[in-house]
């Protein structure tokens, strides 16, 4: 029969082997952890860095199109402000001349009646 020495050796004798065998296996796991760690990261960077090439091709075709469209939209624009701009010039031209040729005739009126110029 097992006396209590005989229970603590066998106790210890256990631990011991249960000690080797999970550092072992904790040795295991870590190399193990290390290695998937590793594969994650460099799935993870393959991934991003796929995804940010694909963000930016997306963007870069937002871009274009959105270029393309608001060209289209503002065409009609463009060539109403050109319109307007050249009417704009056209009416300034004639008040001009028409200043031109009414400060002419009140001059010519001034020296006829022997008056003093309005613009002193």
């Amino acid at each position: 029969m097992l006396d209590n020495k005989d229970l603590k050796k066998l106790e210890n004798l256990l631990d011991r082997k249960l000690d080797e065998k999970t550092a072992s296996l904790r040795h295991e796991f870590k190399a193990n952890s290390d290695s998937l760690r590793q594969e994650f990261k460099s799935d993870l960077k393959a991934n991003s860095d796929s995804l940010r090439q694909e963000l930016k091709s997306s963007t870069d075709t937002l871009r274009h199109d959105f270029k393309s469209e608001l060209s289209k939209e503002l065409r009609p624009i463009k060539s109403d402000v050109a319109a307007i701009h050249r009417e704009i010039r056209t009416i300034v031209n004639f008040f001009d001349t028409d200043y031109i040729k009414l400060s002419r005739r009140v001059e010519k009126i001034e020296q006829f009646l022997n008056l003093k110029p309005a613009t002193e």
